[in-house]
């Protein structure tokens, strides 16, 4: 009979617990969609900044333009830095996720933008601007 009252007793706490952290935590996806929305601002923002003739989409980067000094391009090529005229690409090491949850691959510079050494945006892997 103890160990049936010990059991209920532990149950029911273990169950008030529970039930306090649902009450007392916020939602996902109350602190997801805004955060969502500030880091696709800022993509969209950063997207804005680079001219059309490097894009082939409002948010996308075309890969082929940029080449290697072997003439590689990083559609062939995961390392190494690439070059449009003022324009490169690095490869971004630190594995940070953008805005849609794709990992940061490139980071797309023009040496004559005072930010961060020149960053201008994040690309994935497609060339698809996911961060600024």
């Amino acid at each position: 009979m103890k160990k049936i009252k010990f059991i209920m007793s532990t149950t029911l706490a273990f169950a008030l617990v529970l039930t306090s952290i649902a009450i007392l935590t916020p939602k996902a996806s109350a602190l997801g969609l805004p955060l969502y929305q500030i880091l696709y601002s800022q993509a969209k923002d950063a997207a804005d900044q680079i001219p059309k003739s490097l894009k082939n989409g409002d948010m996308s980067v075309d890969l082929g333009k940029f080449k290697d000094k072997h003439g590689n391009t990083p559609l062939k090529k995961s390392g190494g830095t690439f070059q449009n005229g003022d324009w490169t690409l690095e490869p971004d090491t630190a594995g940070h996720l953008g805005y849609n949850g794709e990992k940061k691959v490139w980071k797309l510079k023009n040496p004559r933008k005072n930010n961060s050494k020149g960053r201008v945006a994040s690309l994935d892997k497609y060339g698809n601007v996911i961060g600024d």
